[in-house]
């Protein structure tokens, strides 16, 4: 702990200080929960294109039943 008094300039800038760190804690978890949604949502992505080619394959085996 500091043995000497603070002017208040300085306790503005220790504030503003504390505020920066916490602001940089506080968007580094929100770019982490971000990053954890968009690997669900490429997951997702990724499953409803094998389901789709899927479905695709289907639709030319019976287009193929007509020609």
């Amino acid at each position: 702990m500091l043995s000497f008094p603070l002017t208040y300039d300085e306790l503005v800038l220790i504030l503003r200080f504390k505020q920066a760190v916490l602001h940089v804690v506080d968007r580094s978890e929100r770019a982490k929960l971000s990053c954890e949604h968009a690997r669900k949502h490429a997951r997702d992505a990724e499953l409803h294109l094998a389901r789709v080619q899927l479905e695709v394959g289907r639709i030319q085996k019976l287009c193929e039943r007509f020609i």
